[in-house]
């Protein structure tokens, strides 16, 4: 039994942010055995440079759809008021004639 409902993963995003995270681990590596081996140091520079990757793709205004908009499955259905109650408090009763 399938906990996920793969249809409605937005690969795109996933894609993206991987994308995010490999640069971020890279770049990290890289800055690391430049100022000298670290396995704390490359943690915390990971995690930097994914953050302010994640905060310039999802809040920066581009103009691209990062996923913040509802997944494309099902529609959503309209919010539905409540019908106004009868002046008697009976829901079923006929409205009362006017007089």
């Amino acid at each position: 039994m399938d906990i996920i409902d793969w249809s409605l993963v937005n690969w795109a995003d996933v894609g993206v942010y991987a994308a995010i995270a490999f640069l971020s681990s890279l770049i990290a590596f890289l800055l690391n055995r430049a100022f000298g081996d670290s396995a704390i140091l490359a943690a915390i520079l990971t995690t930097i440079l994914f953050s302010v990757a994640y905060l310039g793709w999802n809040y920066y205004p581009h103009g691209i759809d990062v996923g913040q908009s509802r997944p494309t499955g099902g529609a959503v259905a309209p919010a539905s008021t409540p019908a106004a109650p009868s002046p008697t408090g009976d829901p079923t009763a006929e409205p009362a004639p006017k007089q």
